[in-house]
């Protein structure tokens, strides 16, 4: 389930040239399934596994907000929780895992929030179905 572009996180050091400056920004998270191939496939109370801590979660939710299936209410910034859900018209359930758990856990789930360099430890084979937005 992939939808746009992408591929595998950059690789090397930082900024070029020899060493020095910092690391390249880490990839953001992807929506990720072995069930179903976009993110309009994904069936009422899909269930939808995301990190829990609260940078990653916040991201994760922020994710699925960006794809259309939850809208978050406006005033969360960028740790929202899934008490902060608004709407949630496809009723998917949100799984709250830890990070590391997401990707070996795809399997179990209808689609999982993760984070990139999980996502081709764990989630292999799976197809992508929305973009981060970092």
């Amino acid at each position: 389930m992939r939808e746009g572009s992408g591929g595998p996180p950059p690789r090397g050091g930082g900024g070029g040239g020899g060493g020095g400056g910092p690391p390249p920004p880490p990839p953001p998270p992807g929506l990720y399934s072995r069930k179903w191939k976009s993110v309009d496939a994904l069936p009422q109370n899909a269930i939808i596994g995301v990190p829990n801590d609260p940078s990653n979660e916040g991201r994760a939710l922020l994710l699925l907000q960006a794809n259309g299936l939850i809208r978050l209410r406006n005033e969360v910034g960028l740790l929202p929780t899934a008490r902060d859900v608004a709407d949630n018209r496809k009723h998917v359930q949100i799984k709250e895992l830890d990070a590391g758990i997401v990707g070996r856990a795809i399997d179990d789930l209808d689609a999982a929030v993760v984070n990139t360099g999980w996502a081709f430890k764990g989630a292999a084979g799976a197809y992508r179905a929305g973009e981060g937005n970092g």
